[in-house]
C-alpha cells in the first residue's frame, strides 16, 4: 500500500552531534511500526505523539548527557532531542 511505498524505500538516519551514526531502510527493520507498537503498547502506556526508539545496529554506542540526536526520515521527519 501507500504506506509501504514510504516507509519502506525511504533512508533514515541519526546522528549524534552531527555524526551519523545509524542509516538504513525500513525494510532492513526486523518488526513492521505497527508490530513495534503493539509490542510496546504490551509494555508502556503509549500516547499521542510518543515516539518510539528502538534497537539499534553496530556501530551506535551509549549517549552522554548533553549530546544532542537527530532523526532524520528522508525528507518527511526531521527530529531532534537533547540527552539530559
Amino acid at each position: 500500500g501507500l504506506f509501504n511505498s514510504i516507509m519502506f524505500p525511504t533512508i533514515f538516519t541519526l546522528a549524534i552531534d552531527g555524526k551519523v551514526v545509524q542509516s538504513g531502510t525500513g525494510s532492513q527493520m526486523r518488526l513492521k511500526p505497527a508490530e513495534c507498537a503493539a509490542y510496546a503498547a504490551e509494555h508502556f502506556a503509549l500516547r499521542d505523539g510518543d515516539l518510539l526508539f528502538t534497537g539499534t545496529p553496530a556501530g551506535v554506542g551509549p549517549v552522554r548527557a548533553g549530546q544532542t540526536a537527530t532523526l532524520e526520515w528522508g525528507t518527511r521527519l526531521r527530529y531532534s532531542l537533547r540527552f539530559a
